[in-house]
């Protein structure tokens, strides 16, 4: 590792300077991957979307998925990165920023992290119903429990992305402007 490398992985915050750097060295081979997301203490979302844009593979943008800070998940506005951040840890759908994904131009995106999210709790739902080694700890009984809770509370979301996603409902006759206090009364829009 350069000198430089050690005083920009110990940095708060990156510079685009800082993120040209790492970006040039990744390119020229002399740092990797794995060693801007094991060292660099504070990457930027703009340095997270590069490294999961130049994967060679599926499993290599699963790493970068899975290695994205919590923080950093509401920046991210490239569709398949959310989506694998949401498969590496459902409890990622929660740090995504709604705006940017739930308007009228971009439904169908909301509707695919919705299925993706539907999919990857049931995932885990299944996966502990199934565990069948032991009985399960308090804490994967409670996981289940938080898992079936959001399976039952977000069904109408769930069956309305499933409805825009197969073409059978016009995502142009949802209403998405509603205040927030108002759509909590009112039934659930994707």
């Amino acid at each position: 590792m350069s000198i430089r490398f050690s005083y920009i992985m110990k940095k708060p915050t990156l510079t685009e300077k800082d993120e040209k750097y790492l970006l040039q060295g990744l390119d020229r081979g002399v740092i990797t991957s794995d060693d801007i997301l094991t060292y660099i203490a504070h990457p930027t979302t703009t340095l997270l979307n590069e490294l999961y844009n130049r994967a060679q593979t599926h499993e290599e943008a699963l790493i970068v998925a899975k290695r994205t800070p919590f923080g950093l998940i509401k920046n991210i506005d490239n569709l398949n990165y959310v989506l694998d951040v949401i498969r590496v840890d459902y409890n990622n759908f929660n740090g995504i920023n709604f705006s940017k994904f739930r308007t009228q131009q971009t439904i169908g995106d909301y509707a695919h992290i919705l299925s993706t999210y539907e999919a990857t709790v049931a995932t885990k739902a299944k996966e502990l119903k199934n565990y069948d080694k032991k009985p399960l700890t308090e804490e994967e009984e409670e996981e289940l429990g938080v898992c079936d809770y959001i399976l039952n509370e977000m069904r109408d979301s769930f069956d309305t992305a499933s409805l825009i996603l197969s073409g059978r409902l016009d995502p142009k006759t949802l209403r998405l402007d509603l205040p927030e206090n108002e759509e909590s009364e009112s039934e659930p829009n994707a």
